[in-house]
C-alpha cells in the first residue's frame, strides 16, 4: 500500500507543472533571436524553406525578420520580391508532451496577420498545421489526410494585415511530440508578402471550477480570509494542485485552468474544519455551484475541534489586537476580541472532525 501511495505522489507533481503551462518555447517571440537567412529566427524555433517550382524564376529562399508585434516581438516571414521570385518556407517547432497530457485535449491558440496580394494574377498561400508525428519533415503540398492537422488554409489572393486570434483543439491520441508549422507560399508574385506570428500557446483544454464558501459563525470581512482548494483524483487523499481561493464579499470564488477529469475538491481555512465536496466532474465545460459550509473552531489547525483548542482559546481570552496574549485564531466570530461568544462557537462544535 505504501508504495502505491509513494507512486500517487510522483505522478501527482510530476502532473503539476504541465497545468495551465504553456508547452511551447519562447511562444510570444520574447525569448530572443539567432541569425537565420535573411534575417533571424526566434530561439526555439526552426526555419525551412525550398523551391515552390517557378518555371520562370525557379526558386528563392524566404527571409526572417522580428518585426513588433501586440503587444512585443513577433515572427515574420517573408516570401517572394517584385517581378522576380517564387518561394515556399515556414517556421515550425517539436513541442515535446508529457506522459500526463497525451491523451488530454489541447488547444492552439496563437495571433497571426498576412499581407499578400489581390491582384488574380498572383498567387499567395498562407496555412498552420499540427503535425501528430512530431515530425520534422515540412507541408510542402496542402496536405490533407497526410497526418497533418490542418489549423487554417487560405488560397491565393488572400490579405488581412490586422492581428486576428485562432483557437484550434485536438486530441494527440498518446503523441509523445508534435510540430507546429507554418506554411506560406508566393507564385507568380508582383508583391513581397508577409506571414507573422504571435503569442503561439499550446495547453490542456482547462475550465474553471466555481462555487461559493460560507464559512460559519463568522461576521467579519469574508474577503479578508485565505481559503485553500485542493484538487485531488477521484478516492484520493493526495493533492494534484493547491490554490489559494480569494472570496467576494457573496463568498464566492473561482478555480481557474481546471483540465478534464473527477476531482475531489478539499476545501480548508484557518480555523475552520475541512470539507471535501467529492466526485466533481470536469468534462468539456465550466462547472458550477460547488458549494460548501466549513465548520468553526479549529484554533489549533489540526482539523478537529477538542480540549487543544479550548486551551488555546483559554489563553487568549479577553485580547484584542496588539495585547499579548492576542491570537487571531481564536477570534472564531471575527468580532476582533476574544469573548463569550468565541466560546459558544466552539463549544457548539466541540468534538466535530474535518474530512480528510
Amino acid at each position: 500500500m505504501q508504495r502505491g501511495i509513494s507512486l500517487l505522489v510522483v505522478l501527482s507533481v510530476l502532473a503539476l507543472p504541465v497545468l495551465g503551462q504553456n508547452l511551447v518555447r519562447n511562444g510570444d517571440f520574447e525569448g530572443g533571436y539567432r541569425s537565420a537567412p535573411g534575417g533571424e529566427i526566434a530561439n526555439d524555433w526552426e526555419w525551412w524553406s525550398e523551391s515552390a517550382g517557378n518555371p520562370i524564376y525557379g526558386s528563392f529562399l524566404a527571409f526572417w525578420n522580428r518585426p513588433v508585434g501586440g503587444p512585443g516581438l513577433s515572427q515574420r516571414t517573408i516570401s517572394g520580391a517584385i517581378t522576380s521570385a517564387s518561394c515556399l518556407g515556414g517556421i515550425y517547432q517539436v513541442v515535446p508532451i508529457p506522459p500526463a497530457l497525451r491523451y488530454t485535449p489541447l488547444v492552439l491558440t496563437f495571433q497571426y496577420k498576412c499581407f499578400g496580394s489581390t491582384n488574380l494574377a498572383d498567387g499567395n498561400e498562407y496555412a498552420v498545421y499540427v503535425d501528430l508525428r512530431g515530425g520534422t519533415n515540412p507541408p510542402r503540398t496542402h496536405p490533407p489526410g497526410s497526418g497533418f492537422l490542418e489549423v487554417f488554409f487560405f488560397g491565393a489572393r488572400h490579405t488581412n494585415d490586422q492581428w486576428q486570434q485562432v483557437r484550434f483543439e485536438f486530441n494527440p491520441a498518446g503523441a509523445s511530440a508534435v510540430t507546429i508549422w507554418t506554411r506560406h507560399r508566393i507564385f507568380w508574385p508582383t508583391i513581397t508578402t508577409h506571414f507573422d506570428m504571435d503569442n503561439v500557446r499550446l495547453a490542456p483544454i482547462a475550465y474553471r471550477i466555481t462555487g461559493s464558501v460560507v464559512l460559519n459563525d463568522w461576521g467579519g470581512d469574508i474577503t479578508a480570509v485565505s481559503v485553500e482548494a485542493q484538487l485531488r483524483a477521484s478516492g484520493s487523499t493526495v493533492p494534484i494542485r493547491t490554490v489559494s481561493l480569494t472570496l467576494d464579499n457573496q463568498g464566492r470564488y473561482v478555480i481557474d485552468e481546471v483540465v478534464p477529469g473527477t476531482y475531489d475538491v478539499a476545501f480548508k481555512a484557518s480555523h475552520w474544519l475541512r470539507t471535501v465536496v467529492r466526485g466533481v466532474q470536469v468534462v468539456n465545460a465550466d462547472v458550477g455551484g460547488v458549494n460548501v459550509a466549513l465548520t468553526n473552531g479549529d484554533i489549533d489547525g489540526d482539523n478537529e475541534v477538542t480540549l487543544f483548542d479550548f486551551g488555546q482559546l483559554v489563553t487568549a481570552f479577553g485580547s484584542m489586537p496588539g495585547d499579548s496574549n492576542w491570537n487571531p485564531e481564536a477570534d472564531l466570530d471575527g468580532d476582533e476580541e476574544v469573548t463569550l461568544f468565541d466560546f459558544g462557537v466552539l463549544v457548539q462544535n466541540f468534538g466535530a472532525i474535518g474530512d480528510e
